[in-house]
């Protein structure tokens, strides 16, 4: 669709042209490969793999499979908490019990727990550690890494990830 603009300062009318598309956008499904280390996932691999495919041809039947393993695997994740906000949730609980533990000595149980958080932030960081492994893996081999820009900003992201992370593992 063409829609003529005002002219502003030239007698040359400026057009703005739209371009629409029927097309459904597939959505893209990446597996993450921390997922194996969560609980439930060989669960439901082994669910969506064993189901039941009524195909004579073997490639039609892992066709089958892998689609609904996908879609299984799609279902399962939209199930699982959002990692950063797990990492926000653990800084945010340990930083309170520090705090407390300024004004009077912390009980047993307290501490107990904030060992328990901090291993399972231990853990969450790990995970997002993987995560933006894989992401600049996938970008890195698409992209290259030549003096580009893309190559810079990732290389200064995974350092910083790296600090944090080491910086965190330290209790």
């Amino acid at each position: 669709m063409v829609l003529p603009l005002a002219k502003s300062v030239s007698d040359h009318t400026p057009c703005k042209i739209r371009i629409d598309s029927k097309v459904p956008k597939a959505t893209l499904f990446r597996y993450n490969n921390y997922w194996a280390q969560l609980l439930g996932f060989f669960d439901t691999v082994a669910t969506a793999w064993f189901s039941n495919s009524c195909s004579s041809s073997n490639t039609r039947n892992i066709s089958i499979k892998l689609k609904s393993l996908r879609a299984a695997l799609k279902k399962w994740q939209s199930n699982q908490s959002s990692i950063t906000i797990l990492i926000k949730h653990c800084n945010l609980v340990i930083s309170l019990l520090d705090d407390l533990e300024e004004y009077r000595p912390l009980f047993l149980q307290e501490q107990n727990f904030r060992t328990i958080i901090q291993s399972q932030l231990q853990k969450l960081l790990g995970y997002q550690h993987s995560y933006w492994t894989q992401r600049y893996t996938e970008k890195l081999v698409t992209l290259g890494d030549g003096n580009t820009k893309f190559f810079h900003a990732r290389a200064t992201r995974t350092k910083i990830l790296f600090q944090c992370y080491f910086t965190n593992n330290s209790f």
